[in-house]
């Protein structure tokens, strides 16, 4: 790994979506857009519904979340999920994710 990259990990309790390295992360937090640079402080947060990117280079990356927690220690950034799926938030509503976990034969509790 660069010595100048994050380490970024996007995961839900069963499987990886996304794993690797960026310049930067923006998650949608609890209180609002948060950013995530090299150096960052240790961090917990809140994560609402939205949309994270992540940024390597010129390219940038969509995953959409439906809330979720936040940890960042030590240049590693790890967004944990229940339901993450790659692509912009808007493009996935919540008739969509209903039906997506029912599919997977996941209710709503």
């Amino acid at each position: 790994m660069a010595a100048s990259a994050l380490r970024v990990r996007i995961v839900s309790p069963e499987r990886v979506l996304y794993e690797g390295e960026a310049d930067g992360v923006v998650v949608p937090a609890w209180e609002g857009e948060l950013g995530v640079l090299r150096g960052h402080a240790p961090l917990v947060a809140l994560l609402r519904r939205g949309e994270v990117k992540v940024r390597r280079g010129d390219r940038v990356e969509h995953f959409a979340i439906d809330g979720g927690v936040l940890q960042v220690v030590d240049d590693v950034v790890t967004v944990v999920s229940e339901h993450p799926q790659t692509g912009a938030a808007e493009r996935i509503g919540p008739a969509q994710a209903l039906r997506r976990s029912n599919t997977e034969g996941a209710g709503p509790w």
